[in-house]
C-alpha cells in the first residue's frame, strides 16, 4: 500500500520502520493488522478529500441558482451542506490525531526493540490501540451514512414544498388567464434538488460500504485475538504442567522405612 497520501515523513519513517522490524522477527500477523487499520484510514481519507471537493461544486451551483428559490428554503440548504462540512472536517482532524499517535506509539516500539529485544514486540497491536482504531473509524463512517441520510430526506421535503409552491403560483397565474391548470412546475427549476441528493446518496452508499468494511476488520481482528488468547491458555498450562514436573523431579524422595526382621518366638 501506498501511504504517500496517508502519511507525513515522520509518519511514514516511524511506521514503516516498525513494519519492517516485524516482517523480520517473523511477526507477520502484527503487520498485516497495523496494515489494515492504514488501509481503512486510507480509504476515510479519500472520502474525505472526495466529500470537501464535492461539496464546493454543490455550493457553487447552488449559488447559481439561489434566485430562483425562497430565502429560508436556502438558508435551510445552506446549512445543511455547512454542517456536514464542520463535521467532515471535525474527523479529518480526529484522523490526523488517530495518524500521530500510531506513527509516536510505533516509534516507541522501534526505540524499545532497540533496547531490549524482541521483548518490545509483545501484543503490539494492543499498545497501538489497533482494534479501538478500527472502531472508532466504524463509529465516523456510521454517523457519517446517518447524516446522507437525514440530509436526503430534508432535500426531499424542501424540494417538495418549493415545487408544490411553484405549481401553485404558476396554477394562479393561469387561472387568472383562463388557461388549464399545469399538473407541475417546470422541472428545470428544481434540477439543483436532484443534484444534491444525487451527491447525498452517493456518500451515503460510499460510507455505508465503508462500515461493512470496518465490520469485517473488527471481526477478523477478533478472530486474531480468540486464537491468540487459546494459544496462550495452551502455553500457560503447558508451563505450568512442566513447572510442576521439575520442582517434583527435583524434590528429594523420602526413604522409606527399613523394614525389622521378624522373629519367631
Amino acid at each position: 500500500m501506498s501511504n504517500a497520501l496517508l502519511l507525513n515523513s515522520k509518519q511514514s519513517k516511524n511506521i514503516n520502520e516498525l513494519l519492517n522490524i516485524l516482517s523480520n522477527c517473523q511477526k507477520n500477523q502484527d503487520a498485516e493488522l497495523i496494515t489494515m487499520l492504514l488501509n481503512q484510514m486510507q480509504q476515510m481519507n479519500e472520502n474525505f478529500n472526495a466529500v470537501v471537493k464535492e461539496l464546493n461544486t454543490v455550493k457553487e451551483e447552488l449559488r447559481q441558482h439561489n434566485t430562483h428559490q425562497p430565502v429560508e428554503k436556502q438558508s435551510v440548504i445552506v446549512d445543511t451542506i455547512a454542517e456536514f462540512e464542520n463535521k467532515v472536517q471535525d474527523q479529518y482532524q480526529q484522523l490526523e490525531s488517530m495518524k500521530n499517535k500510531l506513527s509516536d506509539k510505533s516509534a516507541s516500539l522501534v526505540q524499545n526493540f532497540k533496547e531490549v529485544g524482541t521483548k518490545a514486540l509483545n501484543k503490539v497491536c494492543e499498545f497501538l490501540g489497533i482494534k479501538e482504531s478500527l472502531i472508532k473509524l466504524k463509529d465516523m463512517a456510521q454517523s457519517n451514512a446517518v447524516e446522507m441520510q437525514n440530509s436526503i430526506d430534508k432535500i426531499e421535503k424542501i424540494g417538495f414544498e418549493v415545487k408544490s409552491a411553484a405549481t401553485h403560483m404558476k396554477n394562479a397565474g393561469r387561472a387568472i388567464a383562463g388557461k388549464d391548470l399545469a399538473d407541475s412546475a417546470d422541472t428545470k427549476q428544481f434540477k439543483i434538488f436532484e443534484k444534491l441528493k444525487g451527491f447525498y446518496q452517493q456518500k451515503e452508499e460510499k460510507f455505508t460500504n465503508q462500515v461493512e468494511k470496518l465490520d469485517k476488520a473488527i471481526e477478523k481482528f477478533e478472530g486474531l485475538e480468540r486464537a491468540a488468547d487459546k494459544v496462550s491458555v495452551k502455553e500457560k498450562l503447558a508451563n505450568n504442567k512442566a513447572a510442576i514436573e521439575a520442582r517434583e523431579s527435583s524434590e528429594p524422595k523420602p526413604v522409606k522405612e527399613k523394614q525389622q526382621p521378624e522373629f519367631a518366638l
